[in-house]
């Protein structure tokens, strides 16, 4: 993601004090990057601004137009871009060779030769194919959702757990709350029912809560946070937007926590039964599969460990931090990370399987997999994509118009995916939205647009949608929960 290194660059660009006259690099410059078996064309714009040399970067396909990236220095020999430090050699031919430096792409050392260039036409916004339909019925639940909604079958009931702390069980026929409770502290994980119960983990706490009445059964303590979340406009945030939801397996459920531990509790009692630790902050819902645990951190890496025991089994570095939620299937973890990969790592060993490359983006969505199809989401890359499962192969990718962070969710024939945005200034535009897209050949069927506010850091739709029934229910960041029919 490149937003942090131009959010920096760019001050240094605006203070930019030394002079230099007018110089023949000035206009611009085109490469086309290769990786892993496909390419993405970026662009370079270096102008002269009252004598001083800036490079600004654009990239169409993520939206980023002739966004400030550094102060430019032309010498005989070389480009040197001094904000970020990374130089481009002259070659003889009139191109500037080098490798895109870690501000723009992280781990991979692309090389990379501009060329002359027009200037880069831009890519149209997605059109989807008809208007968005009117919801069945909608519902304030008083504050912003970034945790997904449950639905509990036996009840009927669709469970939302808000920022503020409230967990509320909504009847799916209209909405009407049914049950409410006061959890006392920010929730971003999504809750999880199972035999009549729902756990809820707050940043503090897991809860064990009565589906039916919503009356604590037990809580118990996840420890406190190795750094407090920040907002994204702030230059320290680490984007850790989510918290890990509970895993109910056997007689024991498990959870991740701020404080860099998974936490193994009894089901019955809430009796803390084991602890799995990590060196940073583990956000991503963990995998239990019979006698091993899988998770991941913000330390960069993913763990097996032995349920029992808890000894480390494996361990990989993925190079990027991993803050969303792993996903098992076919006996592969899928894992997506901050070195704009996704992941299967074997479950037995964790020697990596298959890799896709996100240009220029975070891996911040959870896989949703159904049968041998995993849909998933991004950050920058303003795409949701389907891919199989088994070979890693791309079947299909849908451009939206903002971050799809959360979890996608499957209907009948569509994906549905909540989509952010951002009212305060970045790299490119970022809207909020919902959309439907066809689950078969990624079309976009419908977007349902968010009304932007002003100067807010994130709005729009953040939240995992849940389809039950034949009703698809989502939440966005006002507390709206909505519900469609299912397509």
């Amino acid at each position: 993601m490149v937003h942090r290194t131009i959010a920096l660059v760019t001050l240094f660009v605006a203070s930019a004090a030394i002079a230099q006259p007018t110089s023949s690099i000035t206009g611009w410059w085109r490469t086309s990057l290769s990786h892993a078996g496909e390419t993405q064309d970026i662009w370079l714009h270096i102008q002269d601004r009252d004598g001083k040399l800036i490079a600004s970067f654009s990239n169409p396909e993520i939206g980023i137009k002739d966004t400030p990236l550094s102060r430019v220095t032309d010498n005989s020999q070389s480009v040197d871009f001094t904000s970020i430090g990374w130089t481009l050699r002259k070659e003889s031919d009139g191109t500037l060779t080098g490798v895109i430096p870690d501000a723009l792409v992280p781990v991979y050392a692309l090389p990379a030769r501009f060329a002359r260039s027009t200037e880069p036409a831009q890519v149209a916004p997605p059109s989807p194919d008809k208007a968005p339909p009117t919801p069945v019925w909608s519902r304030d639940v008083g504050s912003a959702v970034y945790g997904g909604l449950a639905f509990d079958a036996a009840h009927k009931f669709v469970v939302v757990a808000a920022d503020s702390g409230k967990v509320t069980a909504l009847r799916a026929s209209d909405g009407t709350p049914a049950w409410s409770i006061d959890a006392e502290a920010p929730i971003r994980a999504t809750p999880v029912v199972g035999a009549g119960a729902v756990y809820v983990p707050t940043d503090k706490a897991l809860f064990k809560l009565d589906a039916a009445t919503g009356k604590r059964k037990w809580s118990a303590s996840i420890g406190e946070g190795k750094t407090q979340r920040l907002e994204l406009n702030d230059p320290n945030s680490r984007w850790d937007h989510y918290s890990s939801s509970a895993v109910v397996a056997g007689t024991a459920v498990y959870v991740g926590s701020r404080d860099g531990c998974v936490y193994r509790f009894n089901i019955a009692s809430g009796a803390r039964l084991g602890t799995y630790c990590a060196a940073d902050m583990v956000t991503a819902t963990p995998v239990v599969d019979g006698k091993r645990l899988y998770f991941a951190s913000f330390d960069k890496n993913v763990y097996a460990a032995d349920v029992a025991s808890g000894k480390v089994l494996w361990k990989r570095d993925m190079h990027g931090e991993v803050p969303r939620d792993l996903a098992l299937a076919g006996g592969k973890i899928l894992v997506g990370s901050r070195s704009y990969d996704l992941t299967a790592l074997d479950a037995r060993t964790g020697a990596p399987s298959w890799n896709r490359y996100y240009w220029f983006s975070w891996v911040d969505s959870p896989p949703n997999v159904v049968g041998s199809t995993a849909y998933v989401g991004a950050s920058d890359s303003l795409r949701v994509y389907a891919f199989d499962v088994g070979s890693g192969r791309k079947r299909w990718e849908s451009r939206v118009p903002g971050w799809t962070w959360a979890k996608p969710a499957v209907g009948k024939t569509a994906i549905y995916a909540s989509i952010a945005g951002t009212a305060t200034p970045y790299v490119g535009p970022r809207a909020g939205g919902f959309a439907a897209i066809d689950r078969a050949t990624g079309r976009l069927r419908w977007l349902l647009p968010s009304e932007k506010p002003e100067k807010v850091p994130v709005y729009g739709f953040a939240s995992a949608p849940v389809v039950a029934d034949g009703i698809v229910y989502a939440a966005d960041l006002t507390g709206r929960v909505l519900a469609f029919k299912d397509e």
